[in-house]
């Protein structure tokens, strides 16, 4: 007794499903031939990663961009990253999102750890370094990760595209 599975896969799980089941019989009597042929469309892709450096987030974006374009991944992401090699995952990850099925990416293990340099040149002074330093000691608890990470992300993002501005005022 052969059984195929489905023919597309519908959970992570390797349960053979995404293929049907070609059977051959070389005569009556004789043992058939059951050879497997692969008709899912839908790779699904189980991933955890630890990012540590730029060539860890060059990496897994190489891993993304070589899926087909027809994907499952359930991404789980640890580690940290400064704040250039977050952002540069966040919009690589956005993009990856656009051309996959489906990306689901959880990050609750990957902390923003900006470098002295990332919140020198963000100009953070004053209240708004005292929230970023208040950001930065919340990553460090049990639970709020994750919203600290995020806040930081949107800040950094925030104070990064009125740099540009501030510049061209000051020109003026």
């Amino acid at each position: 007794s052969w059984y195929s599975g489905t023919p597309e896969a519908d959970r992570f799980r390797n349960n053979s499903a995404g293929q049907a089941l070609l059977i051959s019989l070389e005569e009556a009597g004789a043992e058939p031939q059951v050879t497997p042929v692969a008709i899912g469309q839908h790779g699904w892709h189980q991933w955890q990663r630890r990012m540590s450096i730029a060539s860890d987030v060059e990496a897994l974006l190489a891993e993304l961009e070589a899926l087909p374009s027809k994907s499952v991944i359930d991404l789980t992401l640890e580690g940290q990253l400064d704040l250039a090699g977050y952002r540069h995952l966040e919009q690589a990850l956005n993009a990856a999102a656009g051309k996959h099925r489906s990306l689901q990416v959880h990050t609750a293990g990957l902390a923003l750890t900006p470098t002295v340099e990332d919140i020198a040149t963000l100009h953070a002074e004053g209240y708004v370094g005292k929230v970023i330093a208040e950001l930065q000691a919340r990553q460090q608890r049990h639970g709020e990760r994750e919203t600290a990470n995020e806040a930081l992300a949107i800040l950094a993002g925030f104070l990064q595209n009125q740099a540009p501005a501030d510049a061209a005022r000051e020109k003026a």
